[in-house]
């Protein structure tokens, strides 16, 4: 928002904009908003040149993850960037109800055909959460979509 950047944030708990109200400076607070929405289930995401998505797609569950990522990248514009990360099939979360969305090296990287990846790397390893010790596969992605829309 300091730079000129208008910024929407996306979250399902109601106490967002409150919690985060706290946070921006009052001359930037027209420039910031946060929308209390299920990802799921929300209409287009707005036009932007970034998305940062961090450790925020999975949870839109299993079912509901090809079409999230649709509006996701429908929102980007050309040249826009992408920043987040992607649950993979081995994290500890993955426990088949579907609650959460996992996918394969394959399936991941698929998501980026075409596109500039300027970062990816792929954790699969025991580490800290909020609830303790659990196992970690992620990947860790910073990407470009591309320039012109696909033929």
């Amino acid at each position: 928002a300091r730079a000129g950047w208008r910024v929407e944030g996306f979250d399902l708990d109601a106490t967002a904009p409150a919690r985060f109200a706290g946070h921006a400076p009052a001359d930037l607070a027209d420039r910031v908003r946060v929308n209390v929405v299920d990802l799921a289930t929300a209409p287009p995401l707005p036009a932007c040149g970034l998305v940062h998505a961090s450790f925020a797609l999975p949870y839109v569950g299993q079912a509901a993850f090809p079409a999230v990522w649709v509006r996701v990248v429908e929102a980007l514009r050309p040249g826009g960037w992408f920043v987040g990360q992607l649950f993979g099939v081995n994290d500890s979360f993955n426990d088949g109800s579907g609650d959460e969305a996992f996918l394969n090296a394959a399936e991941a990287a698929a998501l980026f055909d075409g596109w500039r990846v300027h970062r990816w790397a792929e954790e699969d390893a025991d580490g800290p959460s909020f609830d303790g010790s659990k196992h970690w596969h992620v990947f860790h992605v910073v990407a470009q979509r591309p320039d012109s829309p696909a033929r």
